[in-house]
């Protein structure tokens, strides 16, 4: 699986002049996700008197450092965890608190008909192959897993038109076409297209904390 990203900031070195000079790289801690999404900021109107101050810091000393982040921070940080830690590390989705192992389900499991699999508030993965369409930047990522329609089984569809293969994994999925890739789902369930009879995944137009995720195996 491709190795996940981890951003940090660049360390500086002060010379005692006021100006900073690029130090060398210092290992930096990887803060690790606790929470899909941003955090939302309650508006207070007025000042806190001393009581309230203290009561509202002695409540705030309690509570988990929340450490937002977006669909793809959340699989980096997924990808980069053994499962040991991911029974250790927790995560926030949609107000539901579990473990980073308890979050993520396999598409694979048998035991699990396509209603079974919580598509809003865990993240769902699993084999595909990417295949380039006839259309100028469109893409089509086929699940391996097939689930039962009207006495048929069909793969789980999902359609990359141009917009999607603009952004910043336009030149990383180029470099995975027809190869075998690892899908995270979230926010997005399938739906039969009696039509086209196929089972299809529509995509959200914010994929900051929804959406997919592609990680190359």
């Amino acid at each position: 699986m491709r190795n996940p990203r981890r951003y940090r900031k660049e360390p500086t070195e002060s010379t005692g002049q006021g100006t900073a000079k690029t130090g060398a790289a210092v290992q930096q801690p990887f803060l690790i996700p606790s929470l899909l999404g941003k955090i939302t900021r309650v508006p207070r109107i007025g000042r806190p008197d001393p009581a309230e101050l203290a009561t509202l810091i002695a409540a705030a000393s309690k509570l988990p450092i929340l450490v937002p982040g977006t669909l793809e921070n959340v699989v980096d940080a997924w990808c980069s965890m053994s499962t040991k830690e991911q029974k250790k590390e927790f995560l926030t989705i949609n107000g539901i608190n579990r473990s980073y192992f308890e979050s993520f389900d396999f598409i694979g499991n048998k035991e699990k008909d396509i209603n079974d699999f919580d598509w809003d508030n865990k993240i769902i993965y699993g084999g595909a192959k990417i295949s380039k369409g006839s259309a100028q930047g469109y893409y089509f990522v086929d699940c391996y897993r097939k689930f039962p329609i009207q006495e048929n089984y069909f793969p789980v569809k999902i359609i990359l038109n141009p917009e999607f293969t603009s952004n910043n994994q336009k030149t990383y999925i180029s470099e995975i076409e027809s190869k075998d890739v690892t899908v995270f789902l979230h926010g997005c369930r399938p739906v039969f297209d009696p039509k086209r009879q196929r089972l299809i995944i529509n995509l959200p137009k914010d994929l900051r904390y929804g959406g997919l995720c592609i990680r190359a195996k």
